[in-house]
């Protein structure tokens, strides 16, 4: 009895497995951007940032998490739809995405679209952080404890 190989359930489940892959990918990858939006908030707009973690108005929040579920469901939905079928022989056998056109959108919308973001926003962060430490005279600073 061969145990990896073939998929031997129903091919429906395929689709579920591999539409819930995407989903959560999706969500994950984007709950990242969101962090370094956060992030880049916080550095960038110290004080008013303070003000607004103080209010205890959690709407961004849910709305951040809410948007990012949704776009990430719109994206994993065809898979769950059945539109990741093949009209191969022996199909039914394997479970991957057939669809390459599919694997190109999804992978630069869910990917490499972020993946530019969250690396924008860290280069941004990183030139706020410069330009705040170079701004304060860190050495007369030191000097004045003593």
């Amino acid at each position: 009895m061969q145990m990896f190989g073939d998929w031997t359930i129903p091919f429906i489940f395929c689709d579920v497995y591999i539409g819930m892959d995407v989903i959560c990918s999706t969500a994950s990858i984007f709950n990242l951007v969101a962090i370094s939006i956060d992030r880049y908030h916080a550095v960038s707009e110290p004080l008013k940032y303070s003000q607004e973690q103080q209010s205890n108005d959690h709407g961004r929040v849910i709305r951040a998490i809410t948007f990012i579920w949704v776009v990430s469901i719109l994206v994993g939905l065809p898979i769950l739809l059945g539109f990741n079928a093949s009209d191969e022989p022996g199909a039914s056998l394997e479970c991957k995405f057939y669809d390459a056109n599919f694997i190109i959108v999804s992978s630069v919308a869910s990917f490499y679209i972020p993946c530019c973001i969250i690396l924008v926003l860290y280069y941004k962060i990183m030139k706020v952080r410069k330009k705040c430490f170079w701004s304060v005279d860190f050495f007369s600073s030191l000097l004045t404890f003593s």
